[in-house]
């Protein structure tokens, strides 16, 4: 059976209906169907209602709750690979409670850029605006009451003066893109098409591609670290669940080579190192966690600390946009001013 609605579901959307899930199976250890029916009585989950009844008609009929899932059309197939999984060897009480985290963590993300960027964007907006409205309305007339007092402009001040047409048009045109900007920016960041496209467009910038490599590698590492924790055996299945959440090039080539060091004898530990999956240091980690047993607690401080740096250069990066544009407003007002002053030290001169 499929849902008529087939708008893929949210990251907020997934942690909170596997969230759920995952606290229903862990304290009543009940069945999938019995924690569906429950969901679904739940008024706050009034959203989710034709979701949730039609995956409760699937479990009713003996269906498994990553088949239900899947018949949905709505979750995504990392999702149904991991439930799928928990199914297998049951621990589906484990897997739903590291999808939610994950999905969780995720939208935190996802919330933390956008809000953290909304300022940058309306001060771009408003830089714009200013400095063109000093010079299309501002300059001009210092610069006609200059003329008639027997002194001529100068600098940004004549240049204002001789395209005052040209300028207020530029000032229209400025703002109506500074507003698409603005608009463009929310659009990207609150659907799911704009944040395709933004995945295709921010990778071009160097600092934000170095980011964006940093926290794909953090994904994996906490993928490694789920995968590992519910299988607990061989590690070419958990690379190949966790490179189809990756999306740089160069990382899915470094997780295919590891794959195949796997597959000649090599332990995990090994080839993350030959194929430079991750620092020397968390390598160190896996070496040490390959002798130990403990991998899946390596992995997971992996993930922390790839996550933790990620964090450290997204804040870095976004702190300085604020004051590069401060720099650069305050320099383009003080040419301006600076060539308002200049015939009004003249005429000072004069009547001095």
């Amino acid at each position: 059976m499929k849902t008529t609605n087939k708008k893929p579901l949210s990251e907020a959307d997934l942690a909170r209906l596997l969230g759920q899930l995952a606290l229903l199976t862990e304290s009543s250890d009940a069945r999938a169907d019995d924690c569906l029916q429950v969901m679904a009585k739940d008024p706050s989950n009034k959203k989710y209602g034709p979701l949730l009844t039609a995956m409760l008609k699937e479990t009713t009929l003996g269906a498994t709750l990553s088949e239900a899932a899947s018949h949905t059309g709505v979750f995504p197939a990392f999702a149904l690979s991991f439930l799928s999984i928990g199914e297998q060897t049951g621990r589906l009480d484990l897997v739903l409670r590291a999808l939610a985290d994950y999905y969780q963590d995720a939208d935190s993300l996802r919330q933390s850029v956008r809000d953290a960027l909304s300022y940058p964007v309306l001060m771009t907006v408003l830089m714009a605006a200013v400095i063109v409205f000093l010079l299309a309305k501002v300059v001009p007339i210092f610069t006609e009451v200059f003329t008639q007092l027997g002194s001529g402009a100068v600098g940004l001040a004549a240049f204002a003066s001789r395209h005052q047409q040209g300028l207020s048009v530029l000032y229209v045109v400025l703002l109506v893109l500074a507003l698409v900007f603005a608009a463009a920016f929310f659009v990207c960041s609150g659907t799911r098409r704009g944040r395709a496209l933004a995945q295709r467009i921010l990778p071009r910038f160097p600092q934000i591609k170095k980011i964006l490599e940093i926290r794909q590698t953090a994904q994996l590492a906490s993928v490694l670290h789920m995968a590992v924790g519910v299988e607990n055996s061989d590690m070419e299945p958990c690379l190949r669940l966790a490179r189809g959440l990756v999306t740089s090039p160069a990382i899915r080539g470094r997780i295919d080579r590891c794959m195949e060091d796997l597959r000649g004898g090599a332990r995990f530990s090994e080839a993350c190192e030959k194929e430079d999956l991750f620092s020397p240091f968390c390598c160190g980690l896996l070496h040490a966690a390959d002798e130990s047993g403990s991998l899946d607690r390596a992995l997971g401080l992996i993930a922390d600390r790839y996550g933790e740096e990620a964090d450290r250069k997204r804040t870095r990066l976004l702190s300085s946009i604020e004051p590069t544009m401060v720099i650069v407003l305050s320099v383009v007002i003080g040419v301006i001013l600076f060539s308002v002053l200049i015939p009004l030290a003249g005429i000072m001169t004069g009547i001095g």
